[in-house]
């Protein structure tokens, strides 16, 4: 492999073409995928929202429903407090591909793993205040509600014998065209310069070789051969690799609401919501000879961690209607403005190489092991995440239950970053890859509600969501939402309700870095590198309890 043949900019792909265990370390880095992660809303709310799939554009008079319409709480007859207690639990099958790889012995190409958290998706209070008067205003409502709007819980693994392609080998072919020089002066980290190169320059997983220029790079797990016109630069032997990604917190509202009721014909409601957004995402690869003896640098083993941690504060605004025409029958609709979100990110990345120790020409033993990390990186920015509409229709069936079916849309390709100062400079790729590879998601949501006797209660919920992603929705990666519950009621003022959620995703493809081997057979393609395709499943159980006076 002559490595003027290597293109020296690699795009390393992660989840959904985003994420990786390479993922530059500098200003700017954020990504398209990015902006989608932080924007996305998957609401969860009380025992009882959550059973009924969400399906509130329409309905009201629930504290978890309110995140949907901020006209529900004009529905209230009375005042009310509840708190929402549950679990979150995340479920993945992950089989790894790609050219060269086969299974280590006596495994199958099927790897689960998961992780458990607890949450409290949702608590909150509303105060009704009647007016006392017929017809009219007759009746003001006021609250204060957290509800939860994403959960980022998901663990996944893989492994599996690579003999065509190495972690090192990619990161040497992504550092092409820096002189060594560069990442081996004073304070390299600070110099606009990869991290994970310099990084690698400092553990010996990537280093000059022979008579090539100093901006030329072999990986520790990379053999070399000089060539008449050159050097043949291969991977020297199996290796087993092992990639470990895990991903926690959430993102979660807390809104003032205000809700009127005028004449029992129409509610209306606004909520000042303010997003508070915690995400963390730790990604571990490793990589180990097979058989040391193949590798000329005597290579034994390299672990890489890469950990990325994200916190936000944003605010918007949302209003909503709901009309009664006739008994029974109601009718709502909801409209969020786009959200201005302050992300601050802090990141690093530890990486460790162990060769064999052996005496050089000088009689110094050289090898062992090396471990290095970077400085902690930080960086602010702003995202304007998309506005919302949502439309409802709910039908009360007497005493006996009830039936709802909304619709959202969201538009992601109106994402955009911005800096702290209100300019978009940096941004112009993230941005434009924002409008090429997004659009409208929609979501469509529906919830049935029976009363098997007046004090018990049996409710299912649906959503359908079609994804933001431009790719995935011609790959029809759909998301669908199955939710069920109970609810129960005393003639007093206490009721409790419990429910169950159950979201099956769409595949998730993750790479743990770029094709960087021209295929020799065909040179308009390269040799696949490593991928784990993961089917991703998240439950939630959960149970309310609440007062209402």
């Amino acid at each position: 492999m002559d490595r003027s043949k290597i293109i020296s900019s690699i795009i390393a792909a992660g989840i959904i073409g985003a994420v990786t265990s390479m993922a530059p370390a500098t200003a700017g880095a954020q990504s398209a995928y990015d902006a989608y992660n932080y924007s996305y809303t998957d609401y969860y709310g009380t025992a009882r929202s959550i059973a009924l799939g969400n399906a509130f554009t329409a309905l009201g008079g629930d504290i978890g429903g309110i995140t949907v319409n901020p006209a529900g709480s004009g529905v209230y007859r009375y005042s009310e407090i509840e708190l929402t207690l549950g679990g979150s639990f995340s479920r993945t099958a992950s089989s790894i591909s790609g050219d060269g790889i086969s299974l280590p012995a006596g495994m199958g190409n099927s790897f689960r793993d998961g992780q458990n958290r607890f949450t409290m998706p949702n608590f909150g209070f509303v105060l009704n205040f009647d007016t006392y008067r017929s017809r009219g205003l007759k009746s003001v409502t006021v609250g204060l509600v957290y509800n939860r709007t994403h959960d980022y819980n998901m663990a996944f693994n893989g492994r599996g014998i690579n003999s065509a392609t190495s972690w090192a080998g990619a990161l040497a072919a992504n550092t092409m065209g820096i002189s060594s020089s560069l990442l081996n002066g004073e304070d390299p980290y600070f110099k606009g310069l990869p991290w994970a190169s310099v990084l690698g320059w400092e553990t010996g997983a990537i280093s000059n070789f022979g008579n090539a220029p100093d901006t030329e790079y072999a990986g520790i797990t990379e053999n070399i051969e000089q060539t008449g016109d050159g050097y043949n630069i291969y991977t020297g032997g199996p290796l087993d690799q092992r990639i470990s990604y895990r991903t926690y917190g959430n993102k979660s509202d807390i809104i003032l609401n205000a809700g009127f009721n005028f004449s029992d014909i129409i509610y209306a409601g606004v909520n000042l919501g303010f997003v508070m957004m915690d995400y963390t995402m730790d990604s571990r690869f490793s990589e180990f000879a097979v058989n040391s003896s193949d590798f000329q640098t005597g290579f034994i083993s390299l672990h890489d961690r890469y950990v990325l941690q994200s916190s936000g504060r944003g605010f918007y605004a949302k209003f909503g209607i709901i009309a009664a025409p006739v008994a029974g029958l109601r009718i709502g609709a909801a409209i969020q403005t786009p959200t201005g979100t302050t992300i601050s990110e802090r990141w690093f990345e530890d990486l460790e190489v162990t060769t064999e120790t052996k005496r050089d020409e000088n009689g110094n033993m050289t090898g062992g092991r090396v471990s290095r990390g970077t400085p902690e990186g930080n960086y602010t920015y702003r995202l304007t995440s998309p506005f919302k509409y949502n439309v409802g229709i709910a039908y009360t069936f007497g005493r006996f239950g009830l039936l709802s079916i909304d619709y959202e849309g969201v538009d992601y390709g109106s994402m955009r970053f911005k800096n702290t100062d209100g300019s978009r400079d940096g941004f112009e790729y993230a941005n434009s890859d924002i409008v090429s590879q997004y659009g409208v998601s929609h979501n469509l949501r529906a919830g049935l509600e029976i009363n098997v006797t007046p004090y018990v209660a049996i409710r299912g919920g649906f959503n359908f969501i079609t994804p933001g992603e431009i790719a995935a929705k011609d790959a029809k990666a759909y998301t669908f939402v199955y939710s069920g519950g109970l609810g129960f009621k005393t003639n007093g003022s206490f009721y409790a309700d419990v429910a169950f959620r159950y979201g099956d995703y769409p595949d998730l493809i993750y790479r743990p870095y770029a094709d960087y081997v021209p295929d020799s057979d065909n040179p308009d393609r390269f040799i696949a590198s490593p991928q784990l395709r993961v089917k991703n499943y998240l439950m939630s159980f959960v149970a309310t309890i609440g007062f209402r006076f």
